[in-house]
């Protein structure tokens, strides 16, 4: 999420901008997602002008890696309708960072077979393949088609509680790119995993040491779940440290009838 209320920004002089005053002008204080995207999409701009050799999966990951979940008084963000603490489902990833958002330490990168086989896993036909991909011939890796294997920076885990048995156990990996200094080895760290009490989450390996840029390594995790609720939506996160660089997966764990 991104600043999106009461934002002086440029209007068309062929609508006015009060009915009341009927007069056009060239600003005016607008609210919304209209407000809040135009500021995602120059901070995209400024980190492909920063690292021209990044892809839009990178950009996007250092984005949501490095956003923040408080606001600027430390506190938990809050749902201004209602008061209350907010939750992923309303501000996504967090707030954007861009200061954080050019140094992310790591991205998750995602290739075109990834697509592909995130495009399988939907089970779209061979015709629909043809209609998303450049190149026609694009087919799915056998055994790698599950959309929650798309090298997402966040994790989307969802469990029906009439079809799937107790526990439920669900694996998948990512896979991580250094994107940090050149000049050193830099081993970070899982230094938290955020989770709901009935959800067990475990990653294997907990350290990752990257010694070169552009380096990839990968880690899987797994999520179970054994409780018998129904019909709820919770989240949690996961982080690697290196001591400077805090690289965060939001994960959200969805339960449905």
């Amino acid at each position: 999420t991104a600043p999106g209320l009461n934002i002086l920004a440029a209007w068309t002089g062929e609508v006015t901008a009060s009915p009341v005053l009927g007069q056009a002008v060239e600003f005016n204080i607008i609210s919304g997602t209209s407000m809040s995207c135009p500021h995602v999409a120059g901070i995209a701009a400024l980190l492909k002008s920063a690292h021209w050799d990044w892809s839009p999966a990178m950009i996007r990951s250092a984005l949501m890696t490095t956003a923040t979940t408080t606001d600027n008084t430390g506190q938990k963000i809050s749902d201004t309708y209602t008061g209350k603490v907010s939750n992923p489902t309303a501000f996504g990833a967090g707030h954007i960072n861009p200061n954080a958002a050019l140094d992310p330490g790591l991205a998750y990168d995602i290739s075109t077979q990834n697509y592909v086989d995130f495009i399988c896993g939907l089970n779209y036909t061979g015709r629909d393949l043809d209609t998303y991909t450049t190149f026609f011939g694009e087919t799915c890796t056998p055994g790698n088609s599950r959309p929650i294997d798309l090298n997402y920076p966040s994790f989307s885990v969802v469990f029906n509680s009439t079809f799937d048995t107790r526990p439920f156990t669900l694996k998948t990996s990512r896979t991580l790119t250094n994107v940090g200094p050149l000049d050193s080895t830099h081993t970070y760290t899982l230094i938290s995993i955020a989770t709901p009490a009935f959800l067990t989450v475990s990653v294997t390996p907990t350290v990752l040491t990257f010694d070169a840029l552009h380096r990839k390594l990968s880690y899987s995790v797994t999520f179970t779940f054994s409780a018998t609720n129904t019909n709820f939506i919770s989240f949690g996160s996961l982080t690697w440290s290196d001591g400077v660089h805090n690289v965060t997966s939001p994960i959200s764990f969805l339960v449905t009838k």
